[in-house]
């Protein structure tokens, strides 16, 4: 018996011996291993042959490989280059619905990348390198937050907290505006609402980017004042970059009419669009009112942002701690009790929902929503590649049978096969960047996305960048060569040729499978879509179509900048004349005055309430503490008729209560759920009870005002319908709800900052409109010429609490519908391919009778199980999901069958038109075409 060579060896020898060479050197090599064999062992002959062929690997021998052939590779690709036009030329519709579909669905994913990135950019600049955290602060035992802190609290730690480095505070003007008057002495005023004072280091804490002004001297003196770019175009022109301004003097109104001041301008700067801190004007922190300025090394309450840069090794949860035992211990004598929160500077912007943040925080979860929606239309674009790669593979055989008899490879043809996948790719990707351009300003005009001047980068720390979108295109299309090519070169390349050339049957029923499975996913993920399209769609109707408990149609709002006891006196009196003559206005149908209206927070005016409960035929008191700070409004007494609250028990404010110039036992209304809340059931039963109306005042010292409540109100929506109903009181007009106020027993000029107009339409709204604002504004100069003329809708108003519902419904809408039309296009263009195959048997059973209903449902019916079983297994997923995001509404709709069999139903009516003008087609054509050569 013949021992076997020792094939390893040989192969090493010929991979590095010239072919010159080769033949003669292993014959020697196996003549001599054949010898040792006999002499020394099998064993020991195969180690000796491997000795030789290292011993013989020298420079004088070595050559090519064996296996190594000169190759043309530009002339190689060139050929590839050309096949794969051929290809696409030879199936024109295929080819174009897999470049459409694929450019459609990388058109999606641009557009998701740069609003996703852009969105998660949000406060990633230098120098916040992790280490930069925000200070608020939460009412223990009650759900009361605020994102401001203690003005006192930054300057005590740094001092007495080696964890500290740094700290800036940040202190919001009134949320009614600051007037300003860019040239003093002239008429022109604005109301700005995005104004701050700052602590001198604020530009170091958030990089604000400066145009104009001295780094070193910006905001180290009293009333200076630093621009935003955007706010130096509204006062001076779109050239103001050619002025001088620095130097320039404004005059802002602040706390209240009498409040004015000149300000220098020492600065302007460029916002920064992806931070939750962008204002358009920032006061030095100097400039404060005295009564502000003496509070900042106070704890007697929060007022303003607090920022703390802490060092790198700090054990955030650990000071956290200690900061909370520091709040309790300076504010254990008080009537309230705090603990803080830590927020970390970039994740302000998707965690912080308090109610007097500087900008209303975003729910990452929609992000996660788009990423999930942009992977699942690229997989809808893939099956429709790799569908039709499958269903064209019989004509392919032929062809890689062709070049595998002349001598191709397996991998030569998967590289072929690979490379017409990726020409595909990327001319679906170029593509896709121009109907991305495209769809931007629409996408921006309709609320949906960012409006950047170059709009197809990638947000990267915080700025916009085009390399990583280079490279994000880049991997996205050789993900997707890989992903939609790799399956159908495998299966073109592994036919064996003599099979193929000989007309057997390749395409195995396992394949047929595979098809039917990935068109399955597509349909799942569309009727996923169009459920959630149709529930989305649902929740926000119901949101804005729900009764509010008060009316918002019709309802013009004017609102004041006032909001401090200084110029009380002169706008309460020209408010109440402004009153008088506004209800005499054609087109008025009622006027009311109130410190809010429904859809805004209650004019900052939150109480503290003790209530004094009697027990009916029990004398015994029982003192309880109302949850955290209660709403309060101050209305006048035509407050609920204008707004159609209901009056549930009890009586309404009497003329009397607003002509009693003692306001001592003053009386306060109470929504039910107010009532609710405290333990009053029947809530009729609240009516009568005193309420003492608790805060402390500047010096500290708790101050109780008694109040009785004299009747209970409809619940009504103040806030949006996603939120319970909110425990609200109301008090008459003139009084106030704010503690610095109660000793002085004297009327708060904030219960008549806004003013409600009933302005029912006539024929010709647009018109009427227009002349009523007019003669208001006329009106108001005449009464009120020092302060800025402001309105808004009511409706308008309270309808921007649902933006981020509007937007992910628009959302669903548009890439739910595009999601279909990929899904459409792939059955669209796998039905018109494999009923082409089935001509000719469609030719064969028209000739023998079949009539088109027989050919129609023949044809058919395959694809209407398909969808119909994507549909059923759509449904328990789709369930789940629309459950589990209307819980974070407390008003919600109710899920009932036809959510889900109505836009099934619409989606099987889609497929069913997609696929019958094919199948008509097929079933109506003479047979004698395609029988002919028969």
């Amino acid at each position: 018996m013949i021992a076997p060579k020792p094939q390893w060896s040989l192969r090493l020898l010929r991979w590095y011996c010239h072919p010159d060479f080769e033949e003669d050197i292993s014959g020697d090599l196996e003549e001599l291993f054949q010898q040792r064999q006999q002499q020394v062992g099998q064993y020991k002959a195969r180690w000796l042959l491997l000795r030789d062929v290292l011993v013989l690997c020298r420079p004088e021998i070595i050559g090519l490989p064996h296996f190594t052939y000169p190759t043309n590779h530009t002339a190689m690709f060139r050929n590839y280059f050309i096949l794969t036009w051929r290809s696409l030329k030879k199936s024109r519709l295929y080819a174009f619905i897999n470049i459409l579909s694929l450019a459609i669905a990388m058109a999606v994913v641009i557009l998701i990348a740069v609003f996703v990135s852009y969105d998660l950019s949000f406060d990633e600049y230098p120098p916040n390198d992790g280490h930069i955290y925000r200070h608020t602060v939460e009412l223990v035992g009650s759900d009361w937050n605020s994102a401001k802190s203690f003005p006192g609290l930054g300057p005590y730690l740094l001092d007495h907290y080696g964890q500290v480095e740094d700290f800036t505070r940040i202190y919001a003007t009134p949320e009614t505006g600051s007037i300003v008057t860019p040239f003093p002495g002239q008429a022109k005023k604005f109301i700005e609402r995005q104004a701050y004072y700052a602590d001198v280091n604020v530009f170091d804490f958030f990089s604000l980017p400066l145009l104009q002004g001295n780094p070193d001297r910006l905001l180290n003196e009293s009333n200076q004042v630093m621009l935003s770019a955007t706010l130096a175009e509204k006062y001076f022109g779109a050239d103001w970059r050619d002025k001088n301004l620095l130097g320039h003097t404004l005059q802002l109104t602040n706390f209240g009419n009498k409040d004015t001041k000149l300000y220098t301008l020492s600065g302007i700067f460029q916002k920064r669009p992806n931070s939750h801190f962008r204002p358009d004007m920032i006061l030095s922190m100097s400039s404060l009112p005295k009564e502000r300025w003496d509070a900042l090394d106070q704890f007697n309450w929060v007022e303003a942002f607090t920022y703390l840069q802490l060092q790198p090794d700090t054990d955030v949860l650990l000071f956290k701690n200690a900061i909370d035992s520091l709040l309790h211990e300076i504010t254990w004598g008080k009537s309230w009790l705090f603990d803080c929160k830590l927020q970390k500077l970039s994740d302000i912007h998707h965690i912080s929902h308090y109610r007097d943040d500087m900008e209303a925080g975003a729910d990452i979860r929609l992000n996660y929503f788009l990423i999930g929606v942009a992977i699942f239309i690229m997989i809808c674009a893939w099956v429709n590649f790799v569908n039709m790669s499958i269903a064209k593979s019989l004509k392919r055989a032929k062809e890689v049978g062709v070049r595998k008899t002349l001598g191709a490879n397996r991998g030569s043809i998967v590289l072929q096969f690979l490379l017409e996948g990726f020409w595909l790719n990327l001319l679906s990707g170029l593509l896709a960047i121009m109907i991305a351009l495209l769809s931007f300003p629409l996408l921006d005009h309709h609320g949906m996305m960012i409006h950047t001047s170059w709009p197809l980068q990638l947000w990267v720390y915080g700025a916009p960048q085009l390399l990583p979108f280079v490279l994000f295109m880049a991997g996205m299309i050789l993900t997707g060569t890989l992903i939609s090519g790799m399956y159908p070169a495998l299966v073109l390349s592994s036919y064996r040729p003599i099979s193929v050339l000989r007309g057997l049957q390749i395409v195995q029923r396992g394949r047929l499978g595979l098809r039917h499975s990935l068109l399955t996913v597509q349909f799942v993920i569309s009727a996923l879509l169009m459920i959630g399209i149709f529930a989305a769609t649902s929740q926000l109707n119901y949101m804005l179509n729900k009764d509010l408990g008060f009316e918002k149609e019709q309802k013009l709002v004017i609102s004041t900048a006032v909001n401090d006891i200084n110029s009380v006196d002169n706008y309460l009196l020209h408010a109440q004349n402004l009153k008088k003559e506004l209800q005499h206005i054609q087109g008025v149908k009622a006027i009311s005055t109130a410190s809010s209206v429904p859809g805004l927070l209650p004019g900052g005016d939150l109480i503290l309430c003790r209530i004094e409960k009697v027990q009916l035929g029990d004398p015994t008191l029982e003192d309880i503490f109302n949850e955290g700070p209660t709403p309060g409004m101050v209305v006048d007494a035509g407050f609920f008729d204008f707004y159609d609250i209901e009056l549930v028990a009890g009586r309404g404010f009497s003329p009397e209560t607003f002509n009693d110039a003692k306001l001592t036992n003053q009386h306060l209304l109470v929504n039910e759920q107010f009532a609710v809340l405290n333990g009053f059931d029947p809530v009729e039963s609240i009516v009568g009870t005193m309420v003492y109306v608790q805060q402390n005042k500047e010096d500290g010292e708790v101050f109780r005002e008694p109040r009785e409540i004299i009747g209970v109100v409809e619940n009504h929506h103040q806030y949006s319908v996603k939120e319970a109903f909110q425990p609200m009181v109301f008090s008459p007009e003139g009084t106030t709800l704010s503690a610095i106020h109660f000793d002085k027993k004297i009327p708060h000029a904030g219960s008549m900052r806004y003013f409600s107009l009933s302005i029912p339409l006539g024929e010709n709204p647009n018109q009427q409109i227009k002349h009523l604002i007019n003669e208001v504004e006329t009106l108001w100069q005449q009464h009120l010429p020092e302060l800025a003329f402001e309105y808004f809708f009511l409706d308008e108003a309270f309808n921007r609490q649902y933006e981020i519902e509007i937007r992910i419904s628009k959302i669903f809408s548009v890439f739910g519908a595009l999601s279909i039309f990929i899904s459409c296009l792939g059955l669209f263009g796998l039905s018109s391919y494999l009923i082409q195959q089935r001509t000719k048997e469609i030719g064969i059973r028209k000739v023998l009778g079949a009539s088109l209903q027989h050919l129609f449902s023949l044809l058919s019916t395959n694809y209407i199980k398909l969808v119909a079983i994507s549909s059923l297994m759509a449904i328990p997923i789709a369930w789940w999901g629309i459950h589990q995001w209307l819980d974070n509404y407390a008003f919600r709709i109710e899920l009932q069958w036809w959510f889900f069999a109505l836009p099934l139903l619409a989606l099987l009516l889609i497929a069913l038109c997609t696929i019958s003008f094919r199948v008509i087609s097929a079933a109506t054509a003479n047979p004698v075409d395609s029988l002919r050569y028969e």
